[in-house]
């Protein structure tokens, strides 16, 4: 069974895992549980931008995010 948005597939090298994004369900490779720190440790923190969205988000995604205007 293919991963779910909330669920991840096993581990890849060095702790990072594949995980499906929050948004758009594309795979990408999360390293929050990895050796080193993971790639969107380097990006700002994101505040809750929709309560719905529980999870990590892609890199394409968590971009898209940041660079948009901040509610009001």
């Amino acid at each position: 069974m293919a991963p779910t948005r909330t669920e991840s597939a096993p581990s890849t090298a060095a702790g990072v895992r594949i995980a499906r994004c929050a948004r758009c369900a594309a795979a990408f490779g999360c390293g929050v549980d990895a050796d080193a720190p993971c790639w969107c440790a380097q990006l700002p923190r994101l505040e809750r931008i929709d309560p719905a969205i529980d999870s990590c988000l892609c890199p394409a995604c968590l971009h898209e995010a940041l660079s948009a205007p901040a509610p009001r």
